[in-house]
């Protein structure tokens, strides 16, 4: 809200203009910092080089997804991968408002925001009822194809083991909500119902004051 108050900076009193440059500088230091972290986990995968990682790392706090792979993350076949990605969409989901209270020691400040917790129920919902979908278990399932060379060869509907529907589904579900595009399978072929939650997801997008689209949750 600090922002968008003080967009315009004619006329705004000097007092108003230091704080300001403070905000900027608080938001600055949280991308740097989430950015340098992803980079250096992403790296001690094994999976990237140098190069891989700080890409990934960049698009993905900026939720833009963009991957210097043609596959993008399905590319890796790396669960830690994954897991790590997550969790940077996530951060690039939230509020940096709330990223700069926990730099400065206040890290109660996520669980104490009402639109953070509805953003991880929204998540972990929308990720069990895809899993359940995708295997099987809830509605119709389709195979989710290992990496995207291999969509052409598994065109053949069947069952999807529920540990593999929910990796697939975390991954992919996490990427829709905060509008970063990565993935790591085709959700295309996916069954109906996943792609009505995630129609809804795409829509709805992360929080206010993050760098993700949508409406946001707010």
């Amino acid at each position: 809200r600090m922002l968008f108050r003080f967009e315009a900076s004619h006329g705004v009193p000097r007092m108003q203009r230091e704080r300001l440059r403070k905000s900027v500088g608080a938001i600055i230091m949280a991308y740097v910092v989430f950015t340098g972290l992803t980079t250096v986990a992403l790296q001690l995968t094994g999976k990237m080089d140098l190069f891989e990682a700080l890409c990934h790392a960049f698009s993905a706090i900026a939720t833009g997804g963009f991957s210097p792979r043609q596959d993008s993350i399905a590319a890796y076949d790396s669960f830690a991968v994954e897991i790590i990605l997550i969790m940077c969409m996530i951060c690039g989901a939230t509020s940096f408002g709330l990223h700069t209270l926990a730099l400065r020691g206040d890290w109660r400040a996520y669980f104490r925001d009402a639109e953070w917790r509805v953003l991880v129920l929204v998540l972990g919902g929308a990720i069990l009822i895809c899993a359940l979908n995708v295997s099987g278990l809830f509605g119709r399932a389709l195979t989710l194809p290992e990496t995207a060379r291999e969509e052409a060869a598994r065109l053949a509907s069947e069952p999807v083991a529920f540990g593999d529907a929910l990796r697939a589904s975390a991954f992919n579900v996490v990427s829709v909500m905060t509008t970063t595009g990565f993935a790591t399978a085709d959700w295309a072929r996916w069954p109906a119902v996943s792609h009505v939650v995630l129609l809804i997801l795409m829509n709805v997008g992360g929080s206010a004051g993050s760098t993700a689209g949508g409406a946001k949750v707010l």
